[in-house]
């Protein structure tokens, strides 16, 4: 029987750096958006053991965005670290649903 404080967590977080119609707007902003939530995760207590934050990016080329995921990649938060996983383009299919389940299928076993 698992130990209930073992059992890995994880929160997902999907990413895009290209342009949007509503905010955040374009690479710059959404850098922005994810400095305050990387800062959330930082400084608050998520109310669980071991929660690691797994950013996955739906990348579509923007090399700033790409480079700011580098930097934090493996970045130690409250209770866990964040994690940065990538995906294709692909023309946009599956926006953020796609990523959630781009990183399920990725991660299942871990």
């Amino acid at each position: 029987m698992m130990v209930a404080n073992k059992i890995k967590k994880c929160k997902v977080i999907a990413t895009y750096f290209g342009i949007r119609r509503h905010y955040p707007y374009d690479c710059d902003d959404t850098i922005h958006v994810l400095q305050d939530s990387i800062q959330n995760e930082i400084d608050l207590d998520p109310g669980v053991d071991n929660l690691d934050i797994i950013l996955v990016n739906h990348d579509c080329g923007v090399e700033k965005g790409n480079e700011f995921l580098q930097s934090i990649d493996g970045k130690e938060i409250f209770c866990g670290k964040i994690r940065v996983i990538t995906r294709k383009w692909d023309e946009g299919r599956g926006i953020s649903l796609g990523s959630f389940d781009y990183a399920f299928k990725k991660l299942q076993n871990e």
